[in-house]
């Protein structure tokens, strides 16, 4: 199991790899697979999740709650930034502001208040 301090390093890792993608959203006309069900195993990894110790229904529940959180993103994104009214710094400006806001959050919850 993992100390406090390496989840919160992992977390911290995480925002900065997964969240912090400039340079990758730059890339135009190129088609980028993503594995829905792998980064739902991700997602429980970095919660110290594992589904084989969950009670049926929280299961379901955190699994649905990802797949609707991530659709919920995917919309946002389509809808928003993708826009062709939205220029491209905008986007960029927009992005940066969200992970801003959830480096906050998780900041709150793993105690480290700003």
């Amino acid at each position: 199991m993992k100390t406090e301090q390496e989840q919160d390093e992992e977390i911290d890792q995480w925002v900065k790899d997964r969240l912090g993608f400039p340079k990758q959203l730059r890339i135009k006309k190129q088609i980028m697979k993503i594995d829905l069900a792998e980064q739902y195993r991700l997602f429980l990894d970095r919660m110290a999740l594992d589904e084989t110790k969950m009670p049926a229904e929280q299961k379901k529940q955190i699994k649905q709650t990802f797949y609707f959180t991530w659709a919920q993103c995917l919309i946002t994104v389509r809808d928003t930034l993708g826009s062709d009214e939205v220029s491209e710094e905008a986007a960029m400006e927009s992005l940066q502001d969200q992970i801003h806001q959830v480096s906050l959050f998780i900041d709150t919850i793993m105690g480290r208040q700003s």
